[in-house]
């Protein structure tokens, strides 16, 4: 075994989605009829894509909750993590079956010929079972996949496509107020907004602040006012 892979029973696998990645916490944005789509469980077969910080792996965990809170069978795979397993073909014994079947970030492991058949032969299984559903995110569409093997290209492109997009400022701010209200703070329109004027626009750099400002206010005692947030992040 290369030192850089993973057996099977060395995997950290567990399915319980987070427990604050639900479609109510989701801030669509543009995103509305994707989202409405994704939840109609009309397509066996969905393929998700969009950039960093779209939400992806979010509206997986809240499919995931959907799908547990109604006792369906289901498995999410976080295939970034996964990407080092040695014989994936193995993990993926078994999963023909489940009535969910989530695989996060396929992108990092598609190129990999012992990924793209093991992948092949689990669609197969699962579109000829006739029933369950299968929903794959990545980084871009499938068409764009540096796909070992053209054959599980050309299936991720048989079901139904769906692309996010990144959210406006706007919708950042509402985010960025749903997330410091349920870390119990209050954060007033004026500093949400100067929060993204100074911090790039980039979602993943404002919600690591917002987290420093939650440390920082609950030591010092002290509400979410501009000149506070200017004192801990150095603007």
């Amino acid at each position: 075994m290369d030192s850089n892979s993973m057996s099977f029973e060395q995997l950290p696998l567990s399915v319980e989605p987070p427990l604050d990645e639900t479609f109510a916490t989701y801030v669509a944005g543009a995103n509305a009829e994707v989202v409405s789509l994704l939840q109609s469980e009309s397509q066996p077969l969905v393929y998700l894509w969009g950039s960093h910080q779209t939400g992806k792996s979010h509206l997986l965990h809240a499919l995931c909750a959907e799908a547990s809170a109604t006792q369906q069978s289901l498995m999410y795979l976080p295939l970034a993590e996964l990407k080092q397993v040695d014989e994936p073909e193995v993990l993926l014994q078994g999963l023909a079956e489940v009535d969910l079947l989530c695989l996060d970030d396929v992108d990092q492991v598609i190129s990999h010929r012992a990924w793209c058949y093991g992948l092949f032969a689990l669609l197969n299984q699962r579109l000829d079972r006739g029933s369950g559903r299968t929903v794959i995110t990545a980084n871009c569409s499938p068409q764009h996949l540096d796909a070992a093997l053209a054959d599980v290209q050309s299936r991720l492109q048989w079901g139904l496509v769906l692309q996010l997009k990144r959210l406006a400022d706007e919708d950042k701010l509402t985010l960025l107020q749903r997330r410091a209200e349920a870390l119990g703070l209050q954060l007033k329109d004026d500093a949400a907004k100067f929060l993204i004027q100074r911090s790039g626009r980039d979602l993943s750099e404002l919600l690591q602040q917002l987290n420093r400002l939650n440390q920082a206010s609950f030591v010092a005692k002290r509400r979410l006012t501009i000149p506070f947030i200017k004192d801990v992040l150095g603007y």
